[in-house]
């Protein structure tokens, strides 16, 4: 549900709140890919040692920084707005640069060998299932006027998901 946001709520927010152009905001969306370009592989041998449960805090934690970010976008200056929207995105794909390969690593060990196909199609049928009912969630709050409560709700979702991931690995 977490990732849906970049595509479907934060460029409503973006133009609504701060006015940014398409253009504009396609231009701030370079940060992305930029990001994970120059960042993906140090960051992901820099967590090569940890334990996959402590990466998918951490961007568990990346990700409800990213919305907080965006909850804090209309109580401010349309230029700090920008640079707050900005931080979305670098937070968020912080998060996802862990999120990924973690998420897939600890996927594949979780079943026998024999049975890694399925598992790792499971994940990928959660990934998309979650994507459609972020953007379900996500326009249900704008709909019904409450968009301001949809980033302190996510990262509330993302402490439960930090709880529930050291949850799992203390048992």
């Amino acid at each position: 549900m977490l990732y849906a946001q970049m595509q479907t709520t934060v460029p409503v927010v973006a133009e609504e709140t701060l006015g940014l152009t398409s253009s504009q905001l396609g231009t701030l969306y370079v940060l992305n890919p930029l990001v994970i370009v120059t960042l993906q592989l140090p960051l992901v041998a820099a967590v090569a040692s940890w334990r996959r449960t402590r990466g998918l805090v951490v961007s568990a934690s990346l990700w409800a920084a990213s919305m907080l970010a965006v909850a804090a976008v209309s109580s401010v200056s349309a230029t700090l707005g920008v640079g707050l929207v900005g931080a979305f995105l670098v937070l968020r794909t912080l998060g996802e640069i862990l999120h990924a390969p973690l998420i897939t690593s600890l996927a594949s060990s979780l079943g026998r060998a024999e049975d890694r196909g399925s598992q790792l199609s499971l994940l990928e049928v959660a990934k998309r299932l979650g994507f459609g009912l972020g953007s379900v969630v996500g326009g249900a709050f704008f709909d019904a006027g409450l968009s301001s409560l949809l980033w302190p709700t996510l990262a509330g979702v993302c402490a439960v998901l930090a709880v529930g991931v050291l949850l799992l690995d203390a048992g």
